[in-house]
């Protein structure tokens, strides 16, 4: 709780009211109105940031810009506490444990390139709650839909932005203590999940061929 209310109040107090190329948010303009528009945003195209800034950009408060941004500000909110969670689970038992574990959460929360990227417009801070999310759940014996969701995490990641894909040959090992390397059809089961969640970047032809203003193709 303790976390959530800093990094809320540090976030509240910076987040852009608009549009802004502060922090290398350069490609802000661009999502936004390709969100707004229905549109494509530029290669790789991130069809799952579309989506779900689409969502945001119906909130009732602000500038569209400023919706948009809140975006930012809650997937990095979220980021931190999984990485809380996670790091507890590392630490339990230990001395401390419970206040290391907050502190790295803050530390990272904080961390001048995650906040800058928490304020925003950029796909950045959806990036890191996907991948937080994607490692937290190789690393539990059990999850909700198993090996698939494992996988599926990972294809929504790179849904979001291309380069997710380079963790691919994690879905290869076990990380609950229990083996080195996983059985060949819990491999599969994994790819499934990934390939399942890449089926997102079908909506972007599907989304060009209503012409939007916003059309990188």
């Amino acid at each position: 709780m303790l976390l959530a209310v800093i990094l809320a109040v540090c976030y509240a107090l910076t987040l852009a009211p608009g549009l802004t190329w502060a922090n290398g948010g350069a490609d802000g303009g661009d999502l936004i109105s390709a969100a707004f528009t229905g549109g494509v945003a530029h290669p790789a195209g991130y069809p799952l940031y579309l989506l779900v800034a689409r969502l945001f950009q119906y909130l009732p408060v602000g500038t569209l810009a400023f919706r948009t941004n809140l975006l930012s500000a809650l997937c990095t909110l979220l980021g931190a506490l999984i990485l809380r969670a996670w790091l507890a689970r590392q630490l339990a038992g230990q001395r401390f444990g419970d206040f290391s574990a907050l502190a790295g959460a803050l530390a990272f929360g904080l961390a001048p390139l995650v906040w800058g990227q928490a304020v925003i417009t950029e796909v950045y801070a959806l990036h890191s709650l996907l991948i937080l999310l994607f490692l937290f759940g190789l690393g539990l014996k059990t999850l909700p839909g198993g090996d698939w969701s494992r996988g599926l995490l990972l294809g929504l990641a790179a849904s979001n932005h291309i380069s997710s894909l380079m963790l691919l040959p994690l879905l290869a090992f076990d990380f609950s203590g229990q083996a080195w390397l996983i059985k060949p059809s819990l491999f599969l089961k994994r790819l499934a999940g990934v390939m399942f969640g890449l089926l997102l970047y079908a909506s972007l032809p599907l989304r060009a061929l209503a012409q939007p203003p916003v059309n990188w193709g």
